[in-house]
Order: structure tokens, then C-alpha cells, then sequence
């Protein structure tokens, strides 16, 4: 058992909603489509007609933030989960939210009660501006120096250190209300190239891979954490494809081994699995969208990040009227993706929590602390 609760998947409340939905309704849980335009066109547009069950949010003000999310709320029947890359805190996201520095300066800090008021923060700002749900922390291992997604956003190249820093981090959150995501499993920080343009390759061993970025992940889920990310990132060790050069192993959104075989059974997480955005080349050149989404979901996607909300929902009703996604399939999904949003609280009240101005001073100190403590000395000339 974790430190956190699991997923009330069969509670009263998961057991009468679902009864209450259509199909369509169901289908529409599992989209998580992204706000490009804050205005009410651009707001139609995300929702696409459909009823998503989550909606992922840019930059913006804190007041764009609460009107915004208001808005979302009031015409989702269901609540509606919000999301934000709360990657550092959430004033990266949020203008007037606390600016923490990088995670590679929390990893030249090297302090879990830093790491962990990250996280409180991140929680504290981010239910104050109506976001449940963060896409973080980063917990890739920095082994190639020159992957372009971990070299900063990362917690270094250190697995203990890593491991200790990415806990703080997930109880901060969690701990707070905020719904924490480890992010990209199978795990990226090897390949020197970019999961939005190509599938990447996590080149491990079994036996490397359960020691570095498969333990990250393990030390996640061994806690508790509510949900987890998969990238757009091959694992040819444990799902090689149907060639034998690496580039034939399947990215892990589209993986059944991956997902279900690994991260399911293997290291028995529980929780909710959002894939990377799907406009990413790392898995659209895997071929046509209408094949791709199918795919996902067979491989264990619950929700699909960047969904285009009324393509995807008919791409996805599609496959169910013709048999290839059973409904059973679909209510696997929605069932782990209420109990989330009940667990959240969302269930009860879906208005964004106050904020203390005190906790606002204890988070800037905190993160000038980081800032201070991650001067590090790389060479002595």
C-alpha cells in the first residue's frame, strides 16, 4: 500500500454517474483536448461538441485562469478536470504564481524540503486558479547530455537522487489535492533526439532499465502517484516490434506490452494513464490518426492528451460501433478517470480553493532558496 488512496474505482458515486451516461458520454471522458484560444470560438472549438472529460491549459493570468475554468465547468454535466505542465510550480503557467527555477537547480540543491514545497506550491496556486491536475514531476533520467527534453527539465543523472527528489515532489502534491503525474514512462533522457519529430529509444537492458528509469516509475507508483504519462518513447528490451533493427519497437503509447504487460501487470500501477500529446511525430508516424487512436486506447490509454475533441470522439465511437473497442474497454477507462476526479474532490465542489497570501511568501522564499543553493562549481580553471 502507498501513502496516497487508491482510485475509488466501484464507489457510490463512480457507480452512478457511470450508470447515468450514454455512450457518448463515456467516449468523451477519455478526450483531453488543449485550450489554444481563450476566447469563446477558441473555447468552442476545444470542446468540439463534445463532453471531454479533462482539458489541458496554457500560459495565462490567474483571473484568464478562474473565468476560464468557470466557464468549462459550468457546461460539463460532469465535473471537468483541468490540467497544466506544473512542471517548477505554477508560475511558469499562472503570471502571479511563484517562479521556481528548473528541476536540474532543485537537483544541484539537492533538498527533499525544497522539492516537497515545490510541490505544495504547485498544488496550493494551481487549485487556487481552478487546475487539478499536473503534468509533472519529470522523473527521465539526464543520461545523454544531449536529449533535448530532460537537460533542464529534468532531476540530473543520480537515481537516488532523482527517486528521493521526484517523492518530494509527488507528496507535495499530493498531499495538497493536486493530482501528480510521473512523466515519460517507459522512461526518456538516452536518445539524442525529439519525441515531437520522431519515436525515441530508451536503449537499456531489462536489467539497466528496472535499475534506472523503470525504478523511477516504481518508486512512483510504490507511493501512491494517481497517474503517470507515457511518452511517445520505444522500450526495444521489452517490446522490440516486428523487426529486428531498434526502430522497429513501437513507441510505448501504442505498446500493449508496454502498458498492459509492464506498467500494469509487471509493476502494478493502478492509476490513471494519460498519453503525451498525440500531435506528436513520435507516434503520428506510426500512420493515419484514424488507426493510431484506436491503438492507444487498446494498449491501456485512458485519456488522450490533445485530443481534437470531435475527430477523436467519432474516431473513437467508430471503433466501438464496429467491435474493435468493446464498450467494456471504454468503461475500464471512465470508471479510473471518475474515481480520479471524486478522489480530487471534484465530485463535491468544483470551484477553485483560496489561496493564503502567507503561503505565497513561504514559496517565493523557498524557491529563492533553490536558486541560491543550485550555483554549482563545474569546472575550477
Amino acid at each position: 500500500m502507498g501513502e496516497f488512496p487508491a482510485l475509488p474505482t466501484h464507489s457510490p458515486w463512480v457507480e452512478q454517474t457511470l450508470a447515468g451516461m450514454t455512450l457518448d458520454q463515456r467516449i468523451g471522458q477519455m478526450l483531453h483536448p488543449c485550450l489554444e484560444r481563450p476566447d469563446e470560438e477558441g473555447r468552442l472549438a476545444a470542446l468540439g461538441g463534445v463532453e471531454p472529460g479533462g482539458m489541458f491549459l496554457f500560459q495565462g493570468k490567474r483571473e484568464q485562469f478562474l473565468e476560464i475554468t468557470h466557464w468549462l465547468q459550468e457546461r460539463s454535466p460532469v465535473p471537468l478536470i483541468v490540467s497544466a505542465d506544473l512542471e517548477n510550480g505554477a508560475g511558469r503557467m499562472v503570471e502571479g504564481a511563484t517562479v521556481f527555477p528548473e528541476l536540474l537547480a532543485l537537483a544541484a540543491a539537492d533538498d527533499e524540503q525544497l522539492a516537497f514545497e515545490m510541490g505544495h506550491a504547485a498544488a496550493l496556486e494551481g487549485r487556487a486558479c481552478g487546475v487539478h491536475w499536473a503534468f509533472a514531476p519529470v522523473v527521465d533520467m539526464n543520461i545523454n547530455p544531449h536529449n533535448p527534453g530532460t537537460n533542464t527539465r529534468g532531476l540530473g543523472d543520480d537515481p537516488d537522487r532523482v527517486a528521493r527528489l521526484s517523492r518530494a515532489i509527488i507528496r507535495g502534491m499530493q498531499n495538497h489535492g493536486l493530482c501528480a503525474t510521473a512523466k515519460h514512462f517507459p522512461g526518456g533522457g538516452l536518445d539524442d533526439r525529439d519525441p515531437h519529430l520522431c519515436t525515441t529509444i530508451n536503449s537499456l537492458r531489462m536489467d539497466q532499465w528496472f535499475a534506472l528509469s523503470g525504478r523511477m516509475f516504481q518508486e512512483a507508483i510504490d507511493l501512491g502517484i494517481w497517474s503517470i504519462m507515457i511518452g511517445h518513447t520505444a522500450l526495444p528490451a521489452w517490446d522490440p516490434g516486428q523487426g529486428i533493427h531498434l526502430r522497429a519497437a513501437p513507441p510505448a503509447s501504442i505498446s500493449p506490452r508496454l502498458l498492459g504487460g509492464l506498467l500494469r501487470e509487471r509493476m502494478g500501477f493502478q492509476g490513471v494513464i494519460i498519453s503525451d500529446a498525440m500531435n506528436m511525430g513520435g507516434v503520428t508516424s506510426w500512420g493515419q490518426v484514424e488507426e493510431i487512436l484506436p491503438h492507444a486506447v487498446e494498449a491501456g490509454c485512458d485519456m488522450i492528451l490533445f485530443a481534437s475533441a470531435n475527430r477523436d470522439f467519432a474516431i473513437l465511437k467508430r471503433a466501438v460501433q464496429s467491435g474493435r473497442l468493446s464498450e467494456a474497454r471504454i468503461e475500464e477507462s471512465v470508471r479510473r478517470i471518475l474515481a480520479l476526479k471524486e478522489l480530487l474532490g471534484l465530485h463535491a465542489d468544483r470551484s477553485p480553493r483560496p489561496l493564503s497570501p502567507a503561503d505565497g511568501a513561504g514559496f517565493q522564499r523557498a524557491s529563492r532558496s533553490i536558486a541560491e543553493r543550485a550555483v554549482t562549481l563545474v569546472r575550477d580553471c
